[in-house]
């Protein structure tokens, strides 16, 4: 898009920033999701763990402990998918001229990162489960 008024050097400078600073916010979302997701797995791993060796009358769930760490190790996998389809999607845009198959890409992309966090929050939802229903 041209702005008038505004010389076309400063406009491509201001767009080149943006895709940057854009990339590097992907970028770092990505790594976000990858580190709540595997901290979590270790957490839940580490309390469950440590609470099952104590002889407990009340003993946690271990089926919501299961579900949860399948959530938290399928928010990983859909993190690294999230990576993977939107390098894809860099590497047409850099190569081709905008395409559908960029913008599936990059749809992928966003449905992949955004299935990572809702991962993570049923994962969470089922260990704090696995507490609330003790046997």
């Amino acid at each position: 898009m041209v702005n008038k008024g505004v010389p076309l050097a400063r406009q491509t400078h201001w767009n080149l920033e943006n895709l940057r600073g854009a990339i590097t916010l992907g970028s770092q979302t990505v790594k976000s999701l990858e580190l709540i997701n595997g901290a979590a797995a270790i957490g839940v791993l580490t309390f469950y763990g440590n609470v099952a060796t104590r002889n407990s009358p009340n003993p946690i769930n271990p089926d919501f402990v299961r579900f949860g760490l399948l959530s938290f190790a399928l928010g990983v996998a859909l993190s690294i998918l999230t990576a993977i389809c939107a390098y894809i999607s860099q590497l047409i845009a850099a190569t081709q001229e905008p395409s559908d198959l960029e913008v599936n890409w990059r749809l992928g992309a966003l449905a992949a990162g955004i299935g990572s966090a809702g991962l993570f929050v049923l994962g969470v939802m089922f260990t704090a489960l696995a507490f609330l229903n003790r046997r």
